[in-house]
């Protein structure tokens, strides 16, 4: 009988009173590491795609910049933008052309035939325009750039312009 009028420990509502508090404890904690995380991987896509995008057009435009102007585009031109959104364009070259492809998120290049080195991919979009805006681009002087870059819901979109120097 001495043992059930011990004092010593928790009752039931002691413990489901820690309990509760507890709990709220850990969500609120557990709230924030979560928001934390997933700002994390957004924050980390967005560094992610403006790299690739920045990468594409740094060596794209050191690529065609040597090049001595445009030789054929495929592609479907916009007739209110006059861009072309292009699925592959070929720059004169010696002794073998350039040619950039657009295909599947990514921009390959090669010198001929095949064109099978890649230069960056999660590229959703990748459009010219050709300088002066003319219609016909064997005269062009230059060609203004237009990447956009996507991955899961971060995309960024860089337009630059390059200029042939062997024109």
């Amino acid at each position: 009988m001495k043992y059930l009028f011990n004092k010593k420990g928790f009752t039931l509502i002691e413990l489901l009173i820690v309990l509760a508090i507890a709990s709220i404890v850990i969500g609120v904690v557990g709230s924030f590491f979560i928001s934390n995380y997933r700002l994390f991987f957004k924050a980390d896509d967005q560094i992610t795609v403006q790299d690739q995008a920045q990468n594409a057009m740094t060596k794209i435009i050191d690529k065609i910049r040597e090049t001595e102007g445009i030789y054929s585009i495929e592609g479907e031109k916009d007739s209110i933008t006059r861009y072309y959104k292009v699925d592959k364009i070929i720059f004169k070259n010696i002794p073998d052309n350039l040619l950039l492809k657009f295909n599947d998120e990514t921009i390959f290049y090669g010198y001929g035939e095949p064109v099978n080195k890649a230069i960056s991919g999660n590229i959703e979009n990748f459009e010219m325009r050709l300088i002066p805006n003319t219609s016909n681009y064997k005269d062009s002087k230059g060609i203004e750039i237009k990447i956009k870059a996507k991955k899961n819901k971060s995309e960024v979109e860089i337009i630059d312009e390059v200029y042939f120097r062997n024109k």
